[in-house]
């Protein structure tokens, strides 16, 4: 034991133990590097939808339909599916100003149309009439679908809405998401007041 002792006081002896330490750390950080990198690049992984552009544009004098316009992306990795897609009426009421009279070209046809009530508060957006159900549209990473949402009004109302998507993460199904949009404007005017 005094040999041990003696070796370790000696400068062979404290190199040796600073070395034997250097090791067992360098060892200690080899096996921690990945765990954390693995961790960085899983929550790199993690997809997450988002709006862009968000737009809405009021009815021209010559039509009925206002529009909403929109980006949905996957600005993160892994796939994220969206389920369902609604519009919100936050709120509504009568319009105070005429619509102005003038003649133009017709409106284009637009992805989805919604005709709004002010009695009815949501709106699923990708229900068809007829036919099947939607199928879920998969976002791959920095995959964009643009949306264009033609709106009128059984009545002269302003609408105050949002756009709310439903959607999950592949790898975690049970895991069920919302995206809401900031709160968007529409007017519906009447032809006279």
């Amino acid at each position: 034991m005094e040999s041990v002792l003696e070796f370790l006081n000696s400068k062979t002896g404290i190199v040796a133990a600073v070395a034997a330490l250097v090791t067992i750390v360098g060892g200690v950080l080899g096996v921690l590097r990945p765990w954390a990198k693995s961790k960085e690049d899983r929550k790199a992984a993690i997809p997450k939808l988002a709006f862009a552009g968000i737009k809405t544009k009021e009815p021209p004098p010559w039509s009925d339909a206002g529009e909403l316009t929109f980006n949905l992306v996957n600005a993160s990795g892994g796939k994220a599916v969206m389920t369902e897609m609604w519009l919100r009426v936050l709120a509504h009421g009568p319009c105070e100003k005429q619509k102005k009279v003038e003649t133009a070209a017709p409106v284009p046809q637009y992805t989805y149309k919604i005709k709004l009530n002010p009695n009815k508060k949501n709106y699923d957006v990708r229900a068809r009439k007829f036919g099947p159900k939607s199928q879920p549209h998969a976002f791959e990473k920095d995959e964009v679908e643009a949306y264009v949402i033609e709106l009128t009004s059984s009545e002269p109302q302003w609408y105050r809405f949002a756009i709310e998507v439903v959607w999950y993460i592949t790898s975690k199904p049970q895991q069920i998401n919302t995206l809401r949009s900031e709160e968007l404007h529409m007017e519906f005017l009447p032809d006279k007041l």
